[in-house]
């Protein structure tokens, strides 16, 4: 069985995560020692031509295609997050028309969830979807009006709870939420058990910062899409860490050097500037059995790599694809977004147009609902 729950932030400042630790010195970041921890060469393979060969064929033991039941009115839009999958549900959100969905497993469309408004059970957007592994409640949060918003498996309302200390979580489980601050904010980070109360504070930025610096931290802050695990790597820092319930942990390290932007530079990201900086921008770090998926863009290009965790060193570099392609039955090859992936453990979830599949499964025509590819990792 697996089960996967994850959500979207409302707006750019609830996004992306900042993470400059305990330090006052903005230019003086405390750093473990790198023989302390494994260290992976970006900087050292960043201009070297790598294989390109890479699928997510070579790692996958098993693939399941599952199409979206689709009518009039039950239509996806491109902007989904699958919030919740097990071997009987499926709970997908769609953020553009602020719809979430429940689906069988089988991909039969069950309940379809809208409360739309500024009333009692209502929501402006839905900035995060925590499902209930037992099928109890989900909670929606709207971090526009400040609430959390508990209905039950039918979409009952339960309860409704003012945001008090935190926004809308970023990370959840049913133990613990990691939520972020804004910009003015001195702690970036909010560690809360599943009630909502603060019980740490992890991240201090520095006091050399003003709100224009903070915000292009944020914004280099880089993003995960592992569903099980909360890791992150900072700008001027090559430590990545993950957060628990118990505690921040260093993982790696991940040299970046002359491609990490510098502390004189944060100004000019907040500019039309930020367009020719060559600096490493929008990455996503996520972490596979073996390996490690790290997405980036560098000026106008956007690199996808795999990185053994065994070796240290870089496997693959697909280039000015967005991800990693995967090889149909058919021969015919398509690429499955980063930013689209949902992976905890061995599984990997992402929603594929059905476009990109008509005539490849049976049944399924351009306009239908996108299909669920589901891997199963060896």
């Amino acid at each position: 069985m697996y089960k996967i729950g994850f959500g979207k932030m409302a707006s750019l400042s609830f996004l992306i995560v900042v993470a400059l630790a305990g330090c006052h010195n903005p230019k003086q970041l405390p750093e473990e020692k790198p023989g302390e921890l494994p260290v992976f060469d970006l900087e050292a393979v960043a201009e070297e031509t790598v294989p390109s060969a890479f699928m997510w064929n070579d790692i996958t033991g098993k693939a399941t295609f599952i199409p979206l039941s689709s009518d009039e009115k039950t239509l996806l839009s491109g902007s989904l997050g699958i919030a919740f999958m097990d071997n009987e549900y499926i709970v997908i959100v769609d953020y553009k028309t602020g719809s979430f969905y429940r689906y069988g497993a089988d991909g039969k469309v069950q309940r379809c969830f809208k409360y739309e408004g500024n009333g009692p059970g209502e929501y402006v957007y839905i900035s995060y979807l925590y499902v209930d592994p037992g099928h109890a409640f989900m909670d929606v949060y709207d971090a526009g009006n400040r609430k959390r918003i508990r209905y039950d498996w039918e979409g009952n309302l339960l309860e409704e709870r003012e945001l008090v200390d935190i926004v809308a979580p970023v990370f959840a489980t049913e133990r613990y939420m990691v939520s972020c601050g804004m910009p003015e904010t001195e702690y970036q980070y909010f560690i809360a058990d599943s009630a909502m109360n603060v019980y740490r504070k992890d991240i201090r930025m520095g006091e050399g910062y003003d709100e224009i610096k903070r915000s292009a931290v944020q914004i280099l802050t880089s993003t995960c899409q592992n569903k099980d695990m909360f890791i992150f790597s900072r700008p001027m820092s090559d430590t990545v860490y993950r957060i628990t319930d118990k505690a921040l942990e260093p993982l790696f390290i991940l040299k970046k050097g002359k491609y990490d932007i510098k502390y004189e530079e944060l100004g000019r990201f907040m500019t039309q500037e930020m367009k020719t900086m060559k600096c490493l921008m929008w990455t996503r770090i996520s972490s596979l059995p073996e390996y490690y998926l790290i997405d980036y863009k560098q000026g106008e290009h956007r690199h996808s790599e795999i990185w053994s965790k065994e070796e240290h060193t870089i496997v693959a570099r697909v280039r000015e694809k967005n991800g990693l392609p995967f090889r149909l039955s058919s021969g015919k090859e398509i690429t499955l977004p980063t930013e689209k992936l949902c992976i905890k453990g061995k599984t990997v979830i992402v929603p594929v147009p059905a476009e990109e599949l008509e005539g490849e499964i049976n049944g399924v025509t351009a306009d239908d609902n996108p299909v669920l590819l589901v891997l199963e990792l060896r």
